[in-house]
């Protein structure tokens, strides 16, 4: 058997709080991490592109530092994504 570490960072739920999301996005980046979890609701609808493209957006710095795995919060499961 082989262990293997590593680290992680976790936050949820920036469909509605930008600003606290992007403070929370510049602390992340400043942490030695393995991949980051955005966990919960990335957006309020499901089928609106221009919310896609602002929660990407926002991500993005994140995308440039290392692996993002979102996980669907319960707005995303009643919406087509």
């Amino acid at each position: 058997m082989t262990l293997i570490m590593f680290t992680f960072i976790g936050f949820g739920d920036p469909q509605n709080h930008t600003e606290v999301c992007r403070q929370i996005i510049d602390r992340v980046i400043e942490e030695e991490a393995d991949f980051c979890l955005i966990l919960g609701d990335l957006v309020n609808d499901g089928n609106d592109a221009a919310l896609w493209e602002r929660v990407r957006l926002l991500c993005r710095p994140l995308e440039e530092r290392f692996p993002i795995y979102p996980v669907p919060g319960s707005l995303l499961w009643t919406n087509s994504f």
